[in-house]
């Protein structure tokens, strides 16, 4: 998704809490920050801004039912396509080499197949779980991240997205009356 976005870059932690506080009483709650080093006055800025996660069972069922997690249905396809390939690959190797049992090819292995899908049930259902977390995860990200390099070395930032111009207008405004250096506006692909 496209969307504007104002970067401020920051010399100074002071100034990056204090705009934190400013964006935050203006409504802008949703933002990125940046730190070249850890900045505890910084997370407890955020931790102001941010609600705490409530460490008990309903509030996190609560929280589950109410977004929409499809991990499962990865897992469970990983299941059906290992049972597959085992069966796949047991008929396969039984038609070729058959095994002979009292004197006669048996027609089906039920005992092997049973732990052979028992094996590649569990093989791709892990595999398919690991890759169902990196799509949903949405990792890697190959689109346009917001990042400055100097953010790495000496500098400050906060990142945040905004609807339309107006309110980049007046992210881009809060920012450079709290000390922003420079606040830069980008049109840019952000994970939603």
């Amino acid at each position: 998704m496209a969307s504007k976005v104002a970067l401020g870059i920051y010399s100074y932690a002071d100034d990056v809490v204090k705009s934190i506080h400013k964006l935050d009483a203006a409504g802008f709650s949703e933002m990125l920050t940046y730190s070249p080093i850890p900045v505890h006055e910084i997370e407890h800025a955020l931790e102001k801004v941010r609600p705490k996660f409530k460490w008990n069972m309903s509030y996190i069922v609560d929280a589950i039912k109410k977004r929409d997690f499809h991990l499962h249905r990865f897992t469970i396809t990983g299941s059906f396509v290992g049972v597959a390939a085992a069966a796949a690959l047991v008929l396969g190797t039984h038609s070729l080499w058959e095994l002979h049992q009292g004197g006669q090819a048996t027609v089906f292995a039920f005992p092997q197949f049973g732990l052979v899908a028992y094996e590649m049930m569990t093989l791709f259902a892990g595999l398919f779980s690991i890759l169902g977390l990196l799509v949903l995860s949405r990792l890697p990200f190959f689109g346009n991240d917001v990042y400055d390099v100097r953010l790495g070395e000496d500098k400050f930032g906060i990142a945040l997205r905004a609807k339309d111009a107006k309110e980049i207008k007046e992210v881009t405004e809060i920012m450079k009356n709290s000390g922003a250096d420079e606040v830069i506006e980008q049109e840019r692909i952000l994970r939603d």
